[in-house]
């Protein structure tokens, strides 16, 4: 007998279960809210994704419907960690080339290495003792 396993590229939020939960039971955001004794932006915060939800709202959500709170545990951690997959691939995505290309525009460089005028060279020098341009240096030495 073949074995299947299951790796979906996409994660429901708690949010989405809980929207669907609500919409089934015709119970509005403020009112699951005032029930829960949680604030209505927290739970909208949950139902958006924005807002994470944590064991003891869990187990509220335990005791409103019939889906027990190691259940919306899982699916958080489920949720989050697709979030934490995409965002790693997304950084992937980059490749060397483009993150080489995005230093050397963020980076003051020359041919010499750091620009000599720069502000942060220049700060760093005055903090150090060090002559600022070149032929102060010779004087120095």
């Amino acid at each position: 007998m073949p074995s299947y396993s299951s790796n979906p590229d996409y994660a429901a939020s708690p949010g989405q279960v809980l929207k669907v939960h609500l919409d089934s039971h015709g119970l509005p955001v403020a009112e699951f809210a005032k029930r829960c004794g949680r604030p209505v932006e927290f739970i909208g915060g949950i139902i958006s994704g924005m807002a994470s939800l944590d064991r003891e709202t869990a187990l509220l959500f335990e005791k409103e419907f019939a889906l027990d709170a190691d259940t919306w545990l899982a699916v958080e951690a489920n949720y989050r960690q697709k979030l934490i997959s995409d965002e790693e691939k997304r950084a992937r995505g980059y490749g060397a080339a483009r993150f080489f290309r995005y230093l050397r525009r963020i980076m003051p460089r020359t041919n010499h290495g750091l620009k000599r005028n720069h502000p942060s060279v220049t700060r760093q020098s005055q903090s150090m003792g060090l002559p600022e341009n070149s032929t102060e240096r010779r004087k120095a030495s």
